[in-house]
């Protein structure tokens, strides 16, 4: 099998634009991935059963502001 380990440099981007610096790391890219994930699999759940998907997005947002 693969062996798991992190990449070596923790930053997936690391610069500056018009001298602010810019960091992005994995860790967040993950969060965020799979945030977006599990929103667009509740949203297409909602309109199944008839909610409309927008709740859905909405309360993601707030969810990952606050948390």
């Amino acid at each position: 099998m693969f062996p798991l380990h992190p990449p070596g440099d923790p930053f997936l981007i690391n610069t500056s634009l018009f001298g602010i610096p810019i960091a992005v790391r994995w860790y967040g890219v993950l969060i965020v991935g799979g945030a977006m994930l599990a929103g667009w699999i509740s949203a297409r759940r909602a309109e199944r059963r008839g909610y409309s998907a927008d709740h859905i997005w909405n309360l993601l947002l707030l969810g990952m502001v606050l948390g």
